[in-house]
């Protein structure tokens, strides 16, 4: 077949491709009208870009530390974090919140893990490739509902950060003051029996003794 004789065909059906093209851009509007909108807000968290060598205790780039982002990734995507975005909104407390709760589940089960498992469906998160930063969207229907999400999503993940450098502190200084407390009491017994058995002997020193 030669070029004139294919451009002729394409000529020919020209009023066939023109209707289809018409009938495919008619048909993707409709569908467009039809289904309903969704909003998508975002919100950027700058990760911290150093941490601890867990033997030498060193400051090293987080780059180097194997599967550093991904582990934030799955942090902001944890139920622990999507808790907080419940308690931070205070849907256990909204009346709507609760009777869509009770309409969904007839009142069983707990509201906030219900609520925590149904935000982490429109939950994003999109780390970055080349930088520290990660982009939590979160997709909804109304728009300020997703923006208060993506915040909320975020707030509570910068929570979360805190509570697990700050809580091996707390856990630590609440060991090292039962310690303390137990050599106080040892202490305490062992002088008490040391002035029992002086007191049993006899024994008396003075302080040139001492």
């Amino acid at each position: 077949m030669s070029f004139s004789q294919l451009l002729s065909i394409l000529i020919a059906r020209k009023w066939i491709a023109i209707w289809v093209f018409f009938v495919t851009v008619l048909v993707a509007a409709i569908v467009s009208f039809l289904l309903p909108k969704t909003y998508i807000a975002t919100a950027s968290l700058v990760i911290n870009s150093k941490g601890a060598d867990p033997v030498t205790g060193f400051m090293l780039p987080a780059t180097l530390m194997p599967g550093y982002m991904a582990t934030q990734v799955d942090i902001i995507q944890s139920r622990n974090v999507a808790l907080k975005v419940v308690s931070i909104l205070g849907i256990a407390n909204n009346p709507t919140a609760k009777l869509q709760f009770e309409n969904a589940t007839n009142g069983e089960g707990d509201i906030n893990y219900w609520y925590a498992d149904q935000f982490l469906q429109g939950l994003q998160v999109n780390p970055s490739r080349a930088s520290s930063v990660i982009e939590v969207g979160y997709q909804g229907a109304d728009p300020k509902f997703a923006a208060a999400l993506a915040n909320a999503f975020a707030e509570a993940y910068v929570l979360t950060n805190l509570q697990m450098k700050t809580e091996p502190a707390k856990q630590a200084a609440i060991w090292f003051d039962q310690q303390i407390k137990g050599l106080r009491q040892n202490v305490e017994q062992s002088q008490t029996k040391l002035s029992a058995y002086q007191n049993d002997h006899d024994i008396a020193f003075s302080d040139a003794d001492r």
